[in-house]
């Protein structure tokens, strides 16, 4: 039974409102790209009935707990999506943020730099993925990296040139370092340039962006965590919006866009982050929450007994 006139001002229900807040806008997107996202699934290698169903059905359904956490949703994870999108950034940073002070704790000796590594603007994303994750390895097997580095986070992130019809493929990174990084051991710009070219054969210098991390490391974490696709305006772009997704979807399938190293593999782990890993919170089993449906452009609140049962 729907009821339209739930009260969200009610003081029990801030968090619930907050957060409802929040997805609904993440929800008014998913809408607006699900024709294109369903029309790139359908032409990509691994599109299925039950994918294109998920895409459809996706957060029209929610349970909330009073202090505002999501127990229950019908996420799609499509890696395309701005509502999953938007929750898998919030749910690795906060992850991301106690993989982080586990790491100061137990070795608060370490530093830490703020890498970007990046190529050309190309035609093709899926070349540009494959010739990145390779560049990337090779990098992580190189003597000078290996001898600096502690451990790392790195995370793909993926840029569109509307009026170019170009992809933009570049990693962000997190590293942890020795003191003596900063005492002897520093690699300039040019230097990091020079092992990324080689890293990558290229046959030209890439930009590479290289910065201290001192007291906001909460703001690299946050830079890492971000959308694997940035949000760009599809109606503005020169080629035709399925095809642009399409192209994505096939280039990232059974792609691990981050990676982990050293100490952030262990701390990683010991937090739980994955990029396979729940969008919705692990909270008290018998808090039963809030039920809610999506239905003309906003949440109502939905009263089912037979829903309390249901497994999200």
């Amino acid at each position: 039974m729907l009821q339209s006139n739930y009260n969200t001002q009610n003081s029990e229900f801030q968090a619930i409102s907050a957060i409802l807040s929040q997805i609904t806008i993440k929800k008014g997107e998913q809408n607006k790209l699900k024709p294109y996202l369903l029309k790139a699934l359908k032409k990509t290698s691994f599109t299925s009935a039950s994918k294109e169903k998920n895409i459809d059905d996706c957060g029209t359904f929610l349970q909330i707990s009073t202090d505002g956490k999501i127990k229950g949703a019908n996420f799609c994870k499509n890696k395309l999506c701005p509502l999953c999108q938007w929750r898998l950034s919030r749910k690795t940073y906060g992850k991301m943020i106690k993989a982080q002070q586990l790491i100061e704790a137990e070795q608060p000796h370490l530093q830490y730099i703020f890498v970007t590594l990046t190529l050309r603007n190309m035609q093709s994303i899926k070349i540009g993925i494959q010739d990145i994750l390779k560049g990337f390895n090779n990098l992580t097997h190189d003597r000078i990296f290996r001898d600096i580095s502690k451990g790392f986070y790195r995370r793909i992130e993926v840029t569109y040139n509307n009026n170019k019809n170009t992809w933009h493929p570049h990693i962000h990174m997190i590293m942890a370092v020795n003191n003596e990084y900063f005492q002897g051991k520093y690699l300039r710009k040019a230097k990091w340039a020079m092992l990324w070219k080689r890293a990558c054969r290229l046959d030209y210098i890439p930009i590479v962006d290289v910065r201290k991390v001192s007291d906001n490391k909460e703001k690299a974490v946050a830079e890492i965590a971000k959308y694997t696709m940035k949000p760009f305006d599809i109606e503005r772009a020169r080629a035709e919006p399925t095809k642009i997704y399409s192209e994505l979807l096939e280039a990232t399938h059974h792609r691990r866009l981050s990676s982990y190293g050293g100490v952030y593999k262990k701390a990683v782990k010991a937090v739980g982050l994955s990029e396979n890993m729940s969008l919705t919170d692990n909270i008290t089993p018998d808090e039963i929450g809030e039920f809610f449906i999506f239905k003309n452009g906003k949440y109502e609140r939905y009263i089912d007994k037979s829903l309390m049962k249901r497994s999200c």
